[in-house]
């Protein structure tokens, strides 16, 4: 089943990749007053789904009311398999992150700790939780490189690449700022160490010197197996992510 296209909404979180955030308020978290590194777009449609209510909130992570359906469109995973987002396994609860091999301080920070919150689930519970990284780095995140740099993390981390318009497609559907590439302003002192930062810390697996970032958003997403949807704009701990998957998949 397609859902209905929906109009792209104010973003939720960025990160460079480089540890940079912008905080700003932001349409779905600040319903309970709190805020998110973001990248300001558009005011949020008077349809788009909102926080629910604090009293309700049983999560450790944000529950949004209605849940997020992401977009009907079709990734590959390293293996060259068909992936259609918005077609999760049946009876799993998912997780979801944007990203880049490329990042040295977000991207890999929050995979790690999927990765732990998954392995610290009874074997049962763990069998049914599917870790998805979509990258935004298409260019560079060769099937071969996304898969040597996931299995850093875990062999059984899915990780999803594709033309960037559909990736922009699924961030949009999912009121998630669009990710783009970054680099530094030439000339502007105050970027001068971030310029180092990119060559030494952003530079490919293979020896790339490319040195670019890309600004991209920094919320977590988990899904339900019945589409409930919890999000994280801010950091979360792989004891959060735990409890909150197994939450998601006894509702």
């Amino acid at each position: 089943m397609n859902p209905a296209p929906r109009t792209p909404a104010r973003p939720l979180g960025r990160s460079d990749g480089r540890g940079r955030r912008r905080l700003t308020s932001v349409g779905l978290v600040a319903v309970l007053g709190l805020t998110a590194a973001c990248s300001s777009k558009d005011d949020q449609p008077d349809d788009t789904a909102t926080v629910a209510k604090a009293a309700a909130v049983k999560f450790h992570g944000t529950l949004v009311d209605p849940p997020l359906t992401p977009a009907p469109v079709a990734l590959r995973d390293t293996d060259g398999n068909r992936v259609r987002l918005d077609r999760p396994r049946q009876g799993a609860a998912t997780a979801v992150f944007f990203g880049f091999t490329n990042c040295h301080d977000v991207c890999p920070t929050t995979m790690a700790d999927l990765a732990a919150a998954r392995r610290s689930l009874p074997a049962a519970t763990a069998a049914n939780v599917d870790v998805l990284f979509i990258t935004v780095d298409p260019k560079r995140d060769t099937p071969a490189v996304l898969r040597r740099w996931l299995d850093q993390f875990g062999p059984d981390i899915v990780g999803l690449r594709g033309p960037v318009q559909r990736v922009h497609d699924a961030e949009d559907s999912l009121y998630s700022s669009q990710s783009g590439k970054t680099t530094p302003t030439p000339g502007d002192a105050s970027t001068a160490h971030e310029h180092e930062t990119a060559e030494q810390g952003h530079t490919h697996p293979d020896g790339d010197p490319d040195g670019y970032g890309v600004d991209h958003s920094s919320v977590v997403y988990l899904f339900g197996p019945d589409g409930t949807t919890v999000i994280y704009t801010g950091a979360g701990t792989p004891l959060d992510y735990a409890a909150d998957l197994t939450r998601l998949l006894r509702r």
